[in-house]
């Protein structure tokens, strides 16, 4: 049986009222927004504050905008920090629509699209995670007059190979299949209890539970995007974040992520490194500051 017709509920839950948005001088907190071709749900934070760039936060796999929750709260304890930080979930995930497969320029450009929906016009900073990473690289490279800074966690370079490798392990992911006692929802929660505390797993089940028709997508999106065409395309300085523990779990999997991530430092036009020892996949939850302190002192810079 399909999760995908089970789990129509968790999906929607909590977001059934709020009112698809077209573009409007007057723009809500959170709502979502009718971009090119889906329903679209953001977060727009600290509208009133004027005189610094909007900072766009862009999630990983299958993650959804909840995946910034610690960065926020670390955000609003610093005075220096504030500025205008807007939020989506992006295709595919959270409570925006669900599109399967789509390539990363369509993804780009849904976010895009979203941002002149939201009335922004000048240039932004962008802080992606893994998939969002690569959001924000090919916005970059589409769109660079719009983008000041980029700050990427995690930005795995795919060479031929092992795109070929992510896109075989997407296809043969084992898929959980709804049973009568709902033993496959243990099966999701015990991924991550050893690594995180519960009301972190309980977040981040639920993301996966929205997400479980098209969790792969993201594997799909950056299989099937060659990242050697998007780097000389990016004109915006960058920061680069590896996550040593994310490193070495895509390593075990023949992916070479640690072998090949100097091509993203030197194919990146300006790129400062730093290295978070031990941060695991959910290390942007756990090992908050080790994030935000240097992506604030970067942007800030």
């Amino acid at each position: 049986m399909c999760i995908m017709n089970v789990l129509m509920f968790v999906r929607s839950c909590g977001y059934a009222d709020n009112e698809i948005l077209k573009p409007s001088k007057k723009v809500p907190e959170e709502g979502f927004l009718t971009s090119s071709r889906c329903k679209l749900h953001y977060k727009y934070l600290n509208q009133g504050i004027k005189g610094k760039n909007p900072l766009v936060l862009l999630h990983m796999a299958p993650r959804s905008m909840d995946e910034f929750k610690e960065f926020i709260d670390e955000m609003a304890k610093n005075r220096d920090w504030k500025r205008p930080v807007i939020l989506f979930d992006l295709p595919g995930y959270g409570t925006s629509d669900r599109l399967k497969d789509i390539p990363m320029k369509r993804l780009s450009d849904e976010i895009l699209t979203g941002l002149r929906s939201l009335g922004i016009r000048s240039k932004v900073d962008i802080f992606g995670h893994l998939l969002g990473a690569h959001v924000a690289m090919s916005m970059a490279s589409r769109k660079p007059k719009r983008v000041r800074k980029l700050a990427l966690a995690d930005p795995i370079y795919l060479t031929a190979e092992t795109r070929e490798m992510v896109a075989d392990w997407a296809k043969s992911a084992p898929k959980p299949q709804v049973d009568e006692n709902g033993a496959f929802l243990g099966d999701i929660w015990n991924k991550r209890s050893q690594f995180v505390p519960p009301d972190l797993n309980y977040r981040c089940v639920m993301d996966e539970l929205r997400a479980a028709d098209t969790e792969d997508s993201s594997s799909f999106s950056v299989s099937k995007t060659p990242i050697e065409d998007i780097l000389p395309k990016v004109k915006a300085p960058s920061l680069v974040l590896w996550s040593l523990g994310v490193v070495g779990l895509f390593d075990s999997f023949g992916w070479k992520i640690g072998e090949n991530r100097a091509l993203v430092e030197t194919g990146l036009p300006k790129a400062d490194v730093i290295e978070i020892a031990d941060a695991n996949i959910d290390g942007l939850c756990t090992q908050t500051s080790a994030y935000s302190d240097p992506v604030f002192a970067y942007l800030e810079s």
